[in-house]
Formats: C-alpha cells, structure tokens, sequence
C-alpha cells in the first residue's frame, strides 16, 4: 500500500510540474506600424531615425487587435550595433536582440528584419519579428511585427506521458492486491 502511494505521489507531482511548465500565453498575431524616418539616415548602415511623433498603428491581428488604427505608436531609433526596443503601444513592446543585413532597395531607402521579443504585461515573452521597408525616398517607412511559430514543448509532452504510465502502473497494482 505505502508502494502505490509513493508512485501515486510520484505521478501527482510529475502532473503538476508538466502542468505549469507547459502551459504558456504567448502574443499571437500582428501590427503594421508607419512612420517618418529622417534624411540623414536613409542611406545610413548604422540605424534609422525616426521624426518623433509620427508613428501610428495602420493595421492589427491576434491579440493586437484591440488597438485602433492610427493609435500613435513610441518608436526608438534603432542602432544596428546596438539592439534594443524599437516600438511601444497599447501595452506592447519589441525588443530587437539581432538584425539581418541591410537590403538598400530602388526606391532609394532600405529594407531589413529584426529578431527579438513581443513583451506585455498579460502575455510571456514571445519571440517575434520585425519587417522594416523604407519608402518614397526614404522619408516613410512602413514595418510590422510578428510573433514567430512557438516551439512544440516536447519534454513536458515527455513528463505527461511518464506521469500517466505511472498512474495506469499504480492502478493496475492496486487491482492485482484487491484481486
């Protein structure tokens, strides 16, 4: 009997950790963002400035769609040596950690993708990205952020499948006993 209750407090505990570890509220969906870049850093291989105040939210889907269309957006000038937050609004924020190479396109401005993380304060952490397209000689720029496919969380599948066989061995136990 003491046996059965170890592997029954086994299994329980094994339930528990699986339960919490692979349960996760990640941002889903995307925001397209548009706003003003100054002259100076269109043709520029170090960053992008943005004319402060212009941003605004253009379109939203997933759990960004509570924001409204032109809801303004803070945006920070982004460094390519060094990454950091890039947009805020409505309780989101993108956080670059890395950037592919500069693609300089025919309309005279640049093109490039930021990999990072979508924060708020009501999801985890969710790795994301960040599509930025320079337009109009330079002086526009429209981007938009995106979460990324979220990884399968295999070992917790692994801890669930244990924990059952456990609980189906305990039971089985227990019935040979009765028997």
């Amino acid at each position: 009997m003491k046996q059965t209750l170890k592997r029954f407090a086994i299994a329980a505990v094994a339930v528990a950790m699986t339960s919490t570890a692979a349960v996760a509220v990640t941002v889903s969906g995307a925001i397209d963002i548009v706003g003003d870049v100054t002259q100076n850093s269109v043709g520029s291989t170090d960053g992008v400035e943005f004319v402060p105040g212009t941003g605004v939210v253009l379109g939203t889907a997933g759990n960004f769609s509570s924001i409204a269309r032109l809801t303004p957006v803070e945006l920070t000038n982004i460094t390519f040596a060094s990454p950091g937050e890039i947009w805020s609004v409505g309780g989101f924020t993108f956080t670059a950690d890395s950037f592919t190479s500069i693609d300089f396109n025919d309309e005279g401005g640049k093109n490039f993708t930021a990999f990072g993380t979508l924060a708020s304060a009501d999801y985890d952490d969710t790795p994301g990205t960040f599509r930025f397209s320079s337009q109009t000689s330079g002086v526009t720029a429209s981007f938009s952020s995106s979460t990324l496919a979220a990884a399968v969380p295999v070992p917790a599948a692994g801890f669930l499948l244990i924990s059952a066989l456990i609980g189906v061995g305990g039971i089985s136990a227990r019935r040979r006993k009765a028997a």
